[in-house]
């Protein structure tokens, strides 16, 4: 379907493309040979890079379902049991993929002050698509780590490895912020230091499979989930401090997210506690009934993050516009007296 849009696209513009070929034929043409050359150059590793996640995926099924025979199960418990370590990755890669979307439209804007030598321009940019990749991630991971149990069964009717999903919600926040990274650092012209913190991060993965599988079964695959993440980032945000010279305000980027976050996530415990105590319990009500706690509870914890992160100051208007719908909710924040400029 992909390929069918870039084809139709091609098609339509053909006129313009034609037009434009037209008037560059008086320019001097560039050799193919080394135009491909610097193509590879620039892509492969980019490429290497995006395969670096299903090797590590494939490690761990080389890895954790031997690890788990060796605990005492039975190949097929075994097997079950990785397969339902495996529910969480949905989570991870949609919360992945709604917050480093803002951040890599700042990229470029980033390769440009490198190119003019405007540092604090750098700085901020940096700064700001740190922030805005944490302030989407942090809420999301901890509202998925809070809310597991209804949540799984309302994705697959059965509580079964709400843990381990609980625990690799928290890899979400490690990966957004070093997907950021990395497209930092390939906008910069660094692409060989993603892939290089990529691999040091599957080993990571593998060592931590080792330790924490026989520990705590599946649980510890998750957990060493969140360290790999971890690693990579901390790598990949050095790499670009290094390379840039950038200074980062950690505690605005960092703290104030995290603490934000953190105050929702209280709330929104307290909430999930309270109905499960003086409503329904999820495990006794349907998927419907599950799917209705999350979406309600959910939608009251991102009401009461956002109403946080405007009393925090986390986030100022500009930075509210890069979100989803932010533009609409500027007015609205204005007048309550919750937004400045």
């Amino acid at each position: 379907a992909g390929l069918l849009i870039v084809l139709w696209y091609y098609y339509r513009n053909r006129r313009e493309r034609r037009r434009n070929i037209r008037r560059q034929q008086n320019r001097k043409r560039e050799p193919i040979g080394p135009l491909i050359k610097q193509i590879l150059a620039f892509s492969l590793p980019i490429t290497l890079g995006q395969l670096i996640y299903p090797i590590i995926q494939l490690l761990d099924s080389a890895t954790v379902p031997r690890l788990l025979r060796e605990m005492g199960n039975t190949p097929e418990m075994a097997n079950t049991l990785f397969g339902i370590y495996g529910r969480g990755e949905p989570f991870v890669n949609l919360i992945q993929s709604f917050s480093t979307a803002i951040a890599l439209t700042l990229v470029p804007a980033i390769a440009a002050y490198v190119a003019k030598n405007q540092q604090k321009e750098l700085n901020d940019t940096i700064s700001k698509a740190w922030m805005m990749t944490l302030v989407i991630s942090l809420p999301m991971s901890f509202a998925v780590s809070v809310l597991a149990r209804p949540m799984n069964i309302m994705m697959y009717k059965d509580d079964a490895g709400w843990l381990p999903l609980s625990v690799l919600a928290f890899a979400a926040i490690f990966s957004t912020v070093a997907t950021a990274s990395t497209a930092i650092l390939q906008g910069l012209g660094y692409n060989r230091i993603p892939v290089r913190n990529l691999i040091i991060g599957g080993i990571v993965k593998v060592i931590g499979n080792f330790i924490y599988v026989p520990m705590i079964g599946i649980t510890g695959s998750a957990l060493a989930m969140v360290i790999c993440y971890l690693v990579v980032c901390i790598l990949n945000m050095w790499a670009v401090i290094e390379i840039t010279q950038a200074r980062v305000r950690f505690s605005k980027v960092f703290g104030k997210p995290f603490l934000s976050g953190l105050m929702m996530s209280i709330i929104l415990l307290t909430l999930y506690l309270g109905m499960e105590k003086w409503l329904i319990a999820p495990v006794e009500a349907s998927r419907l009934s599950n799917a209705i706690i999350c979406v309600v509870l959910s939608s009251l914890a991102a009401a009461i993050y956002f109403v946080i992160l405007l009393l925090t100051r986390t986030i100022n208007e500009s930075e509210l516009k890069m979100m989803p719908m932010g533009g609409r909710l500027v007015p609205i924040f204005k007048k309550m007296g919750l937004l400045r400029g």
